[in-house]
């Protein structure tokens, strides 16, 4: 096998497993928000975090897809072989460039929409005036109004 082909099969596994570990971390971060996050915040930060949700999940499609494309790209590469690996197309002819850079913007955005849902949304700590009364933390909500 050619070194060239041998170069961009080692490329296509690196993003490959960067693309598996993107969907991992998204993942494990919805999860983490899910179970511990309880925030008492303002309407702008309900927005912030509905956009996050989007966006992790945007990004999920965008990396699921790569994941997916990239074994029959590995086969495409012995009988046609290319200049550039990110401009072999998936089976519905998008170029892994494109999915690559979905996969990461869409990621950076959430990353920082949840950082500024994170500053706007405080932790609840109101305490209740009823002895013996453990405080009612508000729950996540996706709702999205800038009032």
């Amino acid at each position: 096998m050619p070194k060239k082909v041998e170069h961009q099969l080692e490329a296509l596994k690196m993003l490959k497993e960067w693309s598996s570990v993107l969907l991992s971390v998204q993942a494990a971060l919805l999860a983490l928000l899910a179970v511990f996050g309880n925030f008492s915040h303002a309407a702008k930060a309900d927005c912030f975090f509905a956009i996050f949700v989007v966006a992790l999940a945007a990004s999920s499609l965008f990396s699921a897809n790569v994941v997916g494309a990239i074994p029959s790209m590995m086969q495409d590469l012995a009988t046609r072989p290319v200049d550039d690996v990110y401009q072999m197309r998936n089976r519905w002819g998008i170029n892994l460039s494109l999915l690559a850079f979905g996969q990461h913007i869409f990621f950076a955005i959430g990353i920082i929409c949840l950082a500024l849902f994170l500053v706007f949304g405080r932790p609840a700590t109101e305490v209740s005036e009823e002895p013996n009364h453990a405080p009612e933390p508000t729950r996540l909500t996706a709702g999205c109004s800038w009032r």
